[in-house]
């Protein structure tokens, strides 16, 4: 299978007044088209970064950004504009992300009409009742207003909103954490229904490692701005091997009142600022071997059927 995403030492810096923050730190993956790629990790670890930097919402730092094979790092102005209807993003909060003086109507509107998606009014009223009912609204939401609208009403209609122009590749930044449980899991379903329907491949990130297993096909763990461990997902979940996964895993709570739970990481996350030198995860890490860890810093490389950054490995 071809990929529709690929990034190559992917780098994305930002000046604040403490120094450098290293947001996105070399990161090189790839989503396989018709494939849902699952991103988990610490809040702050650069998850939202990454794909917006994918997307160039925000420009990168430096590295290489491919879609459907097509270098588009240095593209710009009309020559993005091109891929904006093939690349898009569901924000994670539907409150903010929909406009309140704008009905559903004019949402899905705006889209459709700056990138010519319809010749008539008709043929657009057919369009937006289609995607409206895939993602299990009526064609009577279209005159409504966003506080008309419940919290999974609003995040179907964002969703609905990136799926009008028929992307192929879609980043999903979060978009059930403002959602309900009960509602989370419709969402998935409905989700798992556009991506037959419409083809499309799904970058999904989430600190919910349980959604993203329920979702993803092949499984990124970041921590600190870098990719740590990349694999199949039931593989990844099945027999994590990245000291890291493991522990992040870990903190998963259990349904069990009995059992006892043990924090399994200590210390702080460093600062994306000054992090470690050598190995990132160091610091925090029970199973680093000495100097070798402490200062050099481990490669992504394959192992086995999957890639792991980790000198144990090596």
């Amino acid at each position: 299978m071809s990929n529709i995403v690929e990034t190559k030492n992917l780098k994305n810096f930002f000046q604040s007044k403490k120094g450098t923050v290293k947001a996105v730190n070399d990161v090189t993956l790839n989503v396989v088209k018709g494939e849902t790629l699952g991103v988990v990790g610490e809040s702050g670890c650069g998850k939202t970064t990454l794909g917006r930097t994918i997307l160039k919402l925000i420009e990168p730092t430096d590295g290489k950004i491919f879609f459907d094979g097509e270098d588009i790092t240095d593209h710009s102005g009309k020559k993005m504009r091109e891929f904006r209807k093939k690349m898009n993003i569901v924000f994670q909060d539907p409150v903010s992300a929909l406009n309140p003086q704008m009905t559903v109507y004019d949402h899905l509107d705006r889209p459709l009409e700056i990138h010519n998606m319809v010749s008539s009014e008709d043929e657009k009223l057919t369009k937006m009742v289609d995607i409206l009912n895939t993602m299990g609204l009526k064609a009577e939401h279209l005159i409504r207003y966003p506080h008309e609208l419940s919290g999974g009403q609003k995040q179907r209609v964002c969703i609905a909103r990136a799926l009008c122009l028929e992307p192929d590749f879609l980043v999903l930044d979060e978009p059930t954490s403002a959602l309900d449980v009960s509602v989370q899991s419709k969402i998935l379903k409905l989700l798992d229904r556009a991506k037959e329907k419409f083809d499309v491949s799904y970058m999904f990130i989430s600190h919910n490692i349980n959604l993203v297993r329920a979702i993803s096909d092949r499984l990124g763990v970041m921590y600190l701005g870098r990719l740590v461990e990349v694999g199949d997902s039931d593989e990844i979940f099945e027999n994590p091997q990245h000291p890291y996964t493991k522990a992040l895993f870990k903190s998963v709570p259990q349904p069990d009142p009995d059992e006892k739970v043990e924090a399994p990481l200590s210390g702080q996350v460093p600062s994306p600022v000054e992090p470690p030198e050598g190995c990132n995860f160091a610091p925090r890490c029970k199973q680093k071997i000495g100097e070798i860890c402490e200062k050099h810093d481990p490669e992504l490389k394959e192992s086995g059927e999957r890639k792991i950054a980790c000198h144990l490995y090596y």
